[in-house]
């Protein structure tokens, strides 16, 4: 009887996590073979020139563009010519790819700022710019070099946001208004905060973020109007919460705690786990779709410098089941979705220390960014950026539907 039973269960088991194997297609006899490659516009940060003592700290850093119809043919977008410094960091595409956001360091000074390797770093010495991706022009959005990190743009384009660096340091939230160019400041922290991971409501009007004190992590999310107010507790969290993710109707919120990713109501309530995180793993931030699919990453870096690898994985909540769909062999610091929900676009990441110093940027590392989509069943992979080229971050936007 209660062999029966186990037989019966496990078989039930099986039923339902094939019916999610096959809901995650538009239908059954759909086959992710058949699919065309996403079409993405993909924008980049490059090594184009030797760094020269005195002069710069690690080489020259310039803009590029690839699209979908010429991947193979980048077009440069910046140059020596520019106002600002010798390196370009962390571009971001305007929500109407017409626009890139970034930050530069200062021009003009004996020996330009060194940078560390993060956006999560304070960034000192940075300005914030916006260049138009047709004309080429760039203009300042800020000149105070004070340093600027977690930027990015409004979801509805009209503005832009960033954590700036104070001195003393009391980070502060402030917001640009891109057509008349007044800031806003929105949240300043106090001595012992740190303000970190600023990300929007998909309405544009509410912006949340997380804070670190002086002696530990600050698990709650924290949410504040974009009009300016004082900065409210969304949800309350604990352990080490963080990568806070709503799902695109706002309902659900998925997060990663303590090894594991939970899944829970938008409030907090109905909290549950959909995967356990080996304890040598890092997870990347967790993704939604827009049918409510949650995509999630889990990268093993592998001991002695050889080659990582991120598995890959989707929830459902209508089932409560996670399946993994792949592996691949890269480290993987994002996942986002195409529009259409059939493929996963990955930003692989490849970076390390060397045993001898890079001839061009004068480092004993290297930095190396890709992009690769993965089908949601993981049966097809196509690379869009080979990681074979020395850059300070990209960012890429679809163009059209896959299908």
């Amino acid at each position: 009887m209660k062999q029966s039973l186990i037989k019966y269960l496990f078989s039930v088991w099986i039923a339902t996590a094939l019916a999610f194997a096959l809901s995650i297609d538009n239908s059954v006899a759909a086959s992710s073979v058949e699919l065309a490659a996403p079409q993405v516009c993909i924008v980049y940060s490059k090594l184009t020139g030797k760094w020269v003592p005195g002069k710069n700290s690690s080489g020259r850093y310039d803009l590029f563009l690839s699209r979908p119809d010429s991947m193979k043919e980048s077009r440069q977008l910046t140059s020596s010519l520019n106002a600002f410094g010798s390196v370009v960091w962390y571009p971001k595409f305007s929500p109407n790819g017409k626009d890139v956001l970034f930050v530069a360091n200062r021009a003009g000074s004996e020996t330009e700022i060194d940078l560390l390797e993060s956006p999560t770093y304070r960034m000192q010495g940075t300005n914030l710019w916006r260049l138009n991706v047709g004309s080429k022009a760039v203009r300042p959005i800020t000149t105070d070099g004070s340093g600027y990190r977690f930027f990015s743009w409004v979801p509805d384009g009209k503005w832009v946001t960033a954590i700036q660096y104070g001195w003393p340091p009391y980070d502060q939230i402030i917001v640009w208004d891109l057509q008349s160019n007044k800031r806003k400041l929105l949240s300043k922290r106090t001595k012992t905060e740190e303000l970190i991971d600023l990300f929007w409501s998909r309405d544009s009007s509410k912006l949340y973020f997380q804070r670190n004190t002086s002696t530990s992590n600050d698990p709650n999310l924290y949410m504040i109007a974009r009009g300016g107010d004082k900065p409210k507790v969304k949800v309350k969290g604990k352990g080490k919460r963080h990568y806070y993710s709503f799902s695109s109707d706002a309902q659900k919120l998925a997060f990663v705690q303590d090894n594991a990713v939970y899944v829970s109501n938008a409030d907090g309530s109905g909290l549950h786990q959909v995967l356990k995180i080996a304890k040598s793993a890092i997870a990347s931030r967790p993704s939604w779709s827009a049918k409510g699919l949650l995509a999630i990453s889990e990268t093993t870096e592998s001991k002695g410098g050889g080659t990582s690898v991120t598995t890959l994985h989707i929830y459902d909540p209508a089932s409560k089941i996670t399946l993994k769909i792949t592996d691949v062999p890269y480290n993987v610091t994002e996942v986002r979705w195409s529009k259409d929900g059939q493929w996963l676009l990955l930003n692989l990441m490849q970076a390390g220390n060397t045993d001898t110093p890079n001839l061009n940027t004068g480092w004993y590392t290297y930095r190396r960014e890709g992009i690769l989509a993965v089908s949601r069943l993981g049966d097809k992979q196509i690379m869009l950026k080979e990681p074979n080229e020395e850059t300070k971050g990209l960012d890429w936007m679809e163009t059209k539907s896959s299908n």
